[in-house]
């Protein structure tokens, strides 16, 4: 494994919240405890590092951040942050021969080890001078939000800010749970079939990643008024008519989209799970790519997002554990909604101990009885959207091709 780095371990980090047990109870349900795990391979073209000096400049910065340095557990039912006392930088960053960004089972070479922080980077060097670095973690310790800020605080001298707990009151944010009511009841109505559901799902995993041009989705989202994340969505049903469409038509298909809970400038310490989830239609039964966009446009507006956002922070940091699950539980099973839709804006430029990241390449996860998870991220001037299938879905790459049609096809109808 090269020469051993130790980390001066100082810092604890809270108790772990209601979303976090939840990711990490999902251990016993995955096939695989790999599929836990998703995060992002970054680029670089200038300056590679070889593995004994990565190891040694991410000695400091790891050691002030306590989700690398600390295992999650579950004790009595419930996750806790524990120390490693043995912890050992070198068991966590390793070099591999993958260059592509890929499933991650393509890069632990074993079942991650409960015992240790869950979390690895695998360094990949080309013969070109570029290289890559893979991160990926267990969904129990980030959300992609502070993933992203984790990888700006391993990668610089930053300090990370303090822990803040309970930032909202609870009188005010109780008020905004029951806009969560309309949302769950229908999961309690019947649900269109989706045929890739209905394929047995085969142990292993296929990945499959398509970028484009980021004007195309401002573009749209400039002439209609739209977020990117709508014209995304937009795009995605329009995808979705022709992979695997539910039923004898394209009928009405609904998808899971996680939402960002945190408060306008409130610090990120990169630990955890601050979010929350809306459950949408996904239009697949509309004939145009007009229509599409008006109605997602409608099932998604700001007004509706802002009410999901603060119910769920009230519900993580004042709710039962047992009412924040029933309420995930009902939202993420697979027999209500078809896929997840995820989509992260990464607005800053992220470096590697100064070196620019060119490129960066989102790795999804996939969770239990899923079929597919699509990962999203938009980075400089490109847009990414990255798919995690089961291996008996055999036509993962056509998802990701006919979505980047979708969207030019929203392109030609909104600004040709």
């Amino acid at each position: 494994m090269g020469n051993s780095v130790t980390c001066d371990i100082t810092l604890s980090p809270p108790s772990a919240n209601p979303l976090t047990n939840i990711f990490l109870a999902l251990d016993e349900l995955v096939p695989n405890p790999v599929d836990m795990y998703f995060g992002f391979q970054l680029r670089m073209s200038k300056a590679p590092l070889s593995l004994d000096v990565l190891r040694e400049r991410l000695a400091a910065p790891v050691s002030r951040l306590p989700q690398l340095t600390h295992r999650l557990v579950r004790r009595n039912g419930q996750a806790r942050w524990e120390r490693d006392e043995d912890f050992d930088i070198a068991h966590h960053v390793r070099a591999v021969r993958v260059a592509a960004a890929g499933p991650a089972q393509r890069l632990f070479d074993s079942a991650p080890d409960p015992n240790r922080p869950r979390w690895g980077l695998w360094l990949s060097t080309g013969n070109d001078g570029t290289w890559s670095l893979h991160y990926l973690a267990h969904h129990a310790v980030h959300d992609a939000i502070s993933m992203l800020r984790t990888l700006e605080l391993m990668f610089s001298d930053t300090v990370p800010a303090p822990y803040a707990s309970g930032v909202t009151s609870a009188p005010a944010g109780w008020r905004s749970v029951p806009s969560l009511l309309p949302d769950l009841l229908k999961t309690y109505g019947p649900v269109t079939p989706w045929r890739a559901m209905e394929i047995p799902a085969e142990p292993g995993r296929r990945f499959t990643s398509r970028a484009i041009d980021l004007s195309r989705l401002r573009d749209v989202a400039r002439s209609t008024g739209a977020t990117i994340n709508q014209v995304h969505l937009a795009a995605m049903s329009g995808a979705l008519r022709d992979w695997y469409p539910g039923g004898s038509a394209a009928e009405r298909l609904h998808a899971l989209v996680p939402i960002d809970t945190r408060l306008p400038g409130e610090p990120d310490t990169g630990l955890g799970n601050q979010i929350g989830f809306l459950r949408t239609p996904l239009f697949t039964e509309l004939p145009t790519a007009r229509q599409r966009l008006n109605a997602t446009m409608a099932a998604t507006s700001r007004h509706r997002m802002a009410g999901h956002r603060r119910a769920y922070r009230a519900l993580a940091e004042h709710g039962s554990e047992q009412l924040t699950g029933w309420v995930v539980k009902r939202f993420t099973a697979p027999f209500t909604t078809a896929l997840t839709v995820s989509n992260v804006r990464i607005s800053r430029p992220l470096h590697v101990f100064g070196t620019p990241v060119d490129e960066i390449v989102p790795l999804p996860w996939l969770p239990p009885g899923e079929a597919c998870f699509t990962l999203a991220s938009g980075y400089r001037d490109q847009f990414t959207l990255s798919a995690l299938t089961h291996s008996g879905i055999d036509d993962a790459a056509r998802l990701t091709d006919l979505w980047a049609q979708a969207v030019e096809e929203l392109h030609g109808e909104f600004t040709g």
